[in-house]
């Protein structure tokens, strides 16, 4: 293959009208880039040129997630950085996307950058920039931009995110709210989510089980949706609801 032949194969992908085929166009070189059939630096400067000129959320997003498969690439963690100050707010939280998913030792540095943007979407992304390091930010990020972000956002996965990662005293001060205004939905849901994943004790754990990844099941009695863990598989486990003690079980293939 000739060196402009990637090049030309990009130029050709970020020309094309409608945002599927181009996104399908796109994500097929990045296949033949990952096979080792195509060599992505001598596509680079075009790759950069299409993607700063990109307006598809669907591609940005798509992209920028390959891209990150692909591993550190120079030119592009440059462009990235540039993208971090770009006017488009999708163009800030897919390069931020990026930047965290193949830089994790700079993920400090890019919440502290990216945590007082003004756009929520970005605001969500810096959270999970530091989740893995300092989950009570993230949280406590996602919290402040709840009530002004959109409906999607707000109300269908936030809940989810916060639940997932608040500690005792994040649930503690949820409850508080809830107890004084019984109408606040957001934080209702919030606090749900969160009883979900503190809904069972670890009996074979000698340590408290920390906030994290892991997955739903439900309890083999009373049916209740329960966060697991990851890390606890084959150990014993009680239901908080209805006192039932379990095996925790795999987590299901579906």
């Amino acid at each position: 293959m000739k060196q402009t032949g990637i090049s030309s194969k990009i130029r050709s992908a970020f020309r094309l009208k409608d945002e599927h085929a181009r996104n399908e166009a796109l994500l097929e070189i990045l296949d033949f880039v990952q096979a080792g059939k195509e060599d992505i630096k001598n596509g680079i400067e075009e790759l950069i040129l299409g993607l700063s000129r990109e307006k598809s959320t669907l591609v940005l997003s798509s992209f920028w997630y390959k891209l990150s498969k692909l591993g550190p690439q120079i030119e592009l963690k440059a462009f990235a950085e540039k993208e971090l100050d770009n006017p488009d707010a999708d163009h800030r939280r897919q390069a931020l996307f990026y930047l965290s998913e193949v830089y994790k030792e700079d993920r400090e540095r890019l919440f502290k950058k990216m945590k007082n943007d003004l756009d929520p979407w970005v605001l969500y992304e810096a959270g999970y920039t530091i989740l893995n390091i300092n989950p009570k930010l993230a949280v406590n990020l996602w919290l402040d931009l709840q009530r002004d972000a959109p409906v999607v956002l707000a109300d269908e996965v936030l809940p989810s995110c916060i639940g997932q990662y608040a500690d005792e005293e994040v649930i503690n001060r949820l409850k508080a709210i809830v107890s004084k205004d019984p109408n606040d939905y957001l934080t209702l849901w919030d606090l749900r989510a969160a009883e979900t994943w503190n809904s069972i004790d670890y009996l074979d754990s000698k340590l408290p089980v920390d906030v994290g990844e892991g997955y739903l099941i439900h309890c083999p009695n009373c049916h209740s949706p329960l966060g697991i863990r990851l890390g606890h598989v084959g150990e014993r486990a009680r239901c908080r609801l209805c006192k039932h003690e379990f095996i925790i079980p795999p987590r299901s293939e579906e």
